[in-house]
Order: C-alpha cells, then sequence, then structure tokens
C-alpha cells in the first residue's frame, strides 16, 4: 500500500501558496475587522450619524459629487434621505429615496455599538460578525444587489 501512496503523492500538485479561490474571497470577513477598531467603528458612527442627522434636519453636509461628474446617481444616492424617513416612518418615502436604507441603519447600529462598547466586549461582537460573514458571504451578495438596483435605477432614470 505504500507504494500507491507514494505514486499519488508524487502526482498531484502541492497546493498554491497565495492563491485563494472565489469561495474563500466570497467569505472574507469585511465588516467584522473594521467593528473590531474602535477608530473606524468611531468614524463610521459619526459620519453616518451626521448624514442622517442632517437629513432629518434637512441641511446639506455632504454632496455627492458622482451625479455632477458621471451625470447619474452613485450607488449610494438617496440613502441618507431614505434613512431620515424611515425614522420619520415615511416608508413609502424610503423606498422610494433607496430600498436599502434598512440594511444601512443596521449596518449604522452595529458601528455605533462597536464605538461605545469597550475592547473585551466590542472584540467579542467584532469576532461574532467575522464568524457570520465567514459562514455566509453577505457583503458580497449585498454589494452585487446593490449593483443590480443601481444599474435598475440608472435605467429608470434615461428611460
Amino acid at each position: 500500500m505504500e507504494p500507491l501512496a507514494q505514486a499519488s503523492s508524487t502526482t498531484t500538485e502541492p497546493p498554491r501558496q497565495g492563491r485563494r479561490s472565489v469561495g474563500d474571497l466570497m467569505r472574507e470577513p469585511v465588516v467584522g475587522p473594521l467593528l473590531r477598531s474602535r477608530f473606524c467603528a468611531v468614524g463610521c458612527t459619526v459620519i453616518g450619524v451626521t448624514q442622517v442627522w442632517s437629513a432629518l434636519a434637512g441641511v446639506t453636509v455632504w454632496q455627492c459629487p458622482v451625479p455632477k461628474v458621471f451625470g447619474g446617481p452613485c450607488p449610494g444616492c438617496g440613502l441618507s434621505r431614505a434613512s431620515a424617513a424611515m425614522f420619520r416612518g415615511d416608508f413609502a418615502e424610503m423606498f422610494h429615496a433607496h430600498a436599502f436604507a434598512p440594511l444601512f441603519m443596521i449596518a449604522l447600529a452595529a458601528f455605533c455599538v462597536a464605538a461605545v462598547l469597550p475592547a473585551g466586549p466590542r472584540d467579542r461582537f467584532a469576532s461574532g460578525v467575522t464568524r457570520l460573514e465567514r459562514r455566509l458571504p453577505l457583503a458580497p451578495i449585498l454589494l452585487l444587489l446593490l449593483m443590480a438596483y443601481w444599474i435598475f435605477r440608472l435605467a429608470g432614470s434615461l428611460i
């Protein structure tokens, strides 16, 4: 039996270092590592809360350059207005402005939680999110859905 084992080990290629499959890349954690960093969590919280608060107040804090440069909306155009509409309970306006507002608000809530947690609980929280991301390719799926939604919105604005 030993010669067979030797023959099979010499005929197969050794595993390639540094090359990963698409499946591995699809399950690469994105949000978990960002939640682990207090700097990232606080930064994302401040930016997100400022955008939503300004939309609630009817004030434009940051004007997206994409419509001026490319002549059409970016994939995230309308998220602030949609989130503000969601806070007001105006779900028709929310879906009209951007259908991904509930997902944006869930992500913003996760960053808010990570921003205020002490290091130990924040690491456990981030590890839980990382485990979820390794089991389910949420980030790439949501990115693909966002791109499909954007293309759908672009096609609607061209008609």
